[in-house]
């Protein structure tokens, strides 16, 4: 009964037998049965990883295709890059902003020597020819975070230039 179904089915209309078809044999998980297919439908179910049935109507699939496969893959690969691409804009957005906060701090250094050389009180903002001894009697808890001639921290948002009795501005 077999050979008649396959001969029927793989036989050209005239009813002569047609080329040779390369059959795959395979054993059902479910039932254990050993059974024959084309060669073509089992690599299209590898591809695909669609179910196919065997002779006693138990599904079966070869688990994923390698389309899905790589569909999932690219698809993991895209989210990555776009991870990264969101990070990378991220950092050059943050670097921006700390050369920037940099040079306005610089620029804050810059005022408060000049106006420390012109002999102006940092704290109460009147000019005093010995700014030196005004600073040690007038204001002696006053300390400068910032000394003259020396360079900018490597973190300037925890820099404050201020001192006591004066509101500390973070420069961030």
């Amino acid at each position: 009964m077999l050979e008649e179904l396959f001969s029927r089915l793989f036989s050209t209309p005239a009813g002569k037998t047609g080329a040779a078809v390369e059959m795959v044999i395979d054993t059902c998980c479910s039932c254990g049965i050993t059974f024959a297919y084309p060669l073509v439908l089992y690599k299209q179910r590898v591809k695909d990883g669609d179910h196919f049935f065997c002779p006693n109507g138990h599904s079966l699939h070869y688990g994923q295709g390698e389309n899905e496969k790589l569909k999932k893959e690219i698809a993991a690969l895209k989210r990555q890059t776009e991870r990264l691409n969101s990070s990378l804009k991220f950092e050059q957005e943050w670097n921006e902003r700390q050369k920037r906060s940099r040079a306005a701090l610089r620029g804050v250094v810059t005022r408060l020597k000049n106006r420390a050389a012109q002999g102006v009180c940092p704290c109460c903002d009147q000019y005093f020819a010995d700014l030196h001894a005004h600073m040690q009697q007038e204001h002696p808890e006053y300390e400068a975070q910032v000394e003259p001639g020396q360079d900018l921290p490597d973190d300037p948002v925890s820099t404050t230039v201020a001192g006591p009795g004066r509101r500390a501005k973070s420069h961030a």
